[in-house]
């Protein structure tokens, strides 16, 4: 390797189109962590194409190599708010599993006919309280990120 090729290399900042390694941790304000790959192999993203929050790919354009970042998205920007429209009550007799306890989760056919993921939030003696939010929504998450590399 030519001599100061590696110092050019580090020294070059994230664009807009790059592919970059990064590794992450997600967390509530609480501390939960709700996603990592601190332990993985650094997470492959192609900033142009790739489905990565606006924010992160934001904060990442102009960042270093070995760079970290705090970042924190918040809730109607991350998961979204919670929306009663998507707590469903519905007739005990109605659903074939009567084994059902409080944090279970069924698949759902919602009013508009879509199947979705629901979690069981609440049952009494003939209701049972459906909530298909998604299990983040209503949360800011707060992103740790550090750049490991840039591919191009």
């Amino acid at each position: 390797m030519p001599k100061g090729t590696k110092d050019k290399k580090r020294n070059r900042t994230v664009k807009k189109n790059d592919m970059v390694l990064l590794r992450y941790t997600a967390r509530l304000k609480d501390g939960t962590i709700v996603g990592s790959n601190k332990d993985d192999d650094p997470l492959k993203i192609n900033l142009e194409r790739d489905d990565v929050h606006n924010a992160i790919k934001l904060r990442l354009v102009g960042m270093k190599e070995g760079e970290s970042q705090i970042i924190t998205v918040v809730a109607k920007n991350a998961f979204g708010k919670r929306k009663k429209k998507l707590l469903y009550n519905v007739d005990k007799d109605k659903l074939q599993n009567h084994d059902l306890k409080t944090g279970d989760f069924l698949k759902i056919q919602n009013p508009e006919g879509e199947i979705q993921t629901a979690k069981v939030s609440n049952i009494s003696d003939s209701k049972v309280t459906l909530d298909a939010n998604h299990h983040l929504a209503g949360n800011d998450i707060i992103y740790e990120i550090e750049l490991i590399e840039i591919l191009s």
